[in-house]
């Protein structure tokens, strides 16, 4: 199981030394992934229709092969049925990390963030569970600078 250690004092130099956020968003930040942490450790998951944005795309639905060439890439699929859990860790980490999101950092941000589902997804077939996954998705939040 993940640990996430969001009393670390890197946070607060890295937002005000290079992100120039005020302390209070980087508070508020802490605050609410600790609470995050302490809710997936409890198995106290919300629930939300699938998430889509910044090129990723949770779903319990496998994605329909397009025969259209397209401009733009395809999103990054998460395919899992627990998609309703994983698309309501989305949203809270979307609210945790507003002020530091932006139309640029969002793609990574939420890149790292599908990754590290599809990895333990990929890492643990048959094993994952809904907080499983939650928690390697919350400890990827958490060691983002």
């Amino acid at each position: 199981m993940y640990q996430v250690d969001v009393t670390t004092d890197v946070y607060p130099k890295v937002f005000i030394d290079q992100g120039g956020h005020k302390m209070d968003d980087v508070s508020t930040q802490l605050d609410a992934l600790a609470a995050l942490a302490e809710r997936v450790a409890r198995g106290d998951l919300g629930s939300a229709d699938d998430w889509g944005g910044a090129d990723v795309m949770i779903t319990a639905t496998p994605k329909a092969e397009s025969s259209e060439p397209s401009f733009y890439p395809d999103p990054i699929f998460v395919v899992t049925e627990f998609a309703p859990q994983l698309s309501w860790l989305f949203l809270q980490l979307r609210d945790a990390f507003a002020p530091r999101l932006d139309a640029f950092n969002k793609y990574e941000f939420y890149g790292r963030l599908a990754d590290a589902a599809t990895s333990h997804l990929a890492d643990n077939p048959g094993s994952a569970t809904a907080q499983t996954l939650c928690a390697a998705v919350l400890h990827e939040a958490s060691v983002i600078p």
